[in-house]
């Protein structure tokens, strides 16, 4: 029969086994994510330019760059008329656009803030087995 240290040297021997075994899978985890998160930043960001490209073009045909150019140039007519004013932007304004765009954005930091929460797991483990 065999003594209880080697039964204790089998089961540290399976526990560090055990160990190494979930550590690289959770770094496998961290690799995946943080591509996937850095592809879909880039997705967005080629997403982005049609739409921005599209709102500039939609802003020029509704007027909404005139009103801007109007209350960047004569700030005292905005200021006097500011309800007809304010008005008359909200309308110019291309509504759909305007939510792709802050929903683009949206997006890129959550992919961002969310791939970057990998990088710590990515650089313990390189300081690690260094």
């Amino acid at each position: 029969m065999k003594s209880d240290s080697t039964y204790n040297q089998i089961y540290k021997r399976i526990e560090s086994n055990v160990m190494i075994r979930i550590e690289h899978t959770r770094l496998n985890r961290a690799r995946l994510f943080l591509t996937l998160h850095i592809s879909s930043v880039v997705v967005a960001l080629f997403a982005f330019i049609p739409v921005a490209k599209s709102f500039v073009n939609a802003s020029s045909q509704s007027g909404f760059s005139t009103y801007l150019s109007l209350f960047s140039s004569d700030w005292s007519y905005a200021l006097a008329s500011w309800k007809d004013f304010s008005l008359s932007l909200i309308e110019s304004l291309p509504i759909i656009e305007t939510v792709l765009i802050v929903g683009l954005i949206l997006v890129i930091a959550n992919a961002l803030r969310r791939g970057m929460s990998y990088v710590p797991t990515l650089n313990s483990n390189s300081h690690a087995t260094a």
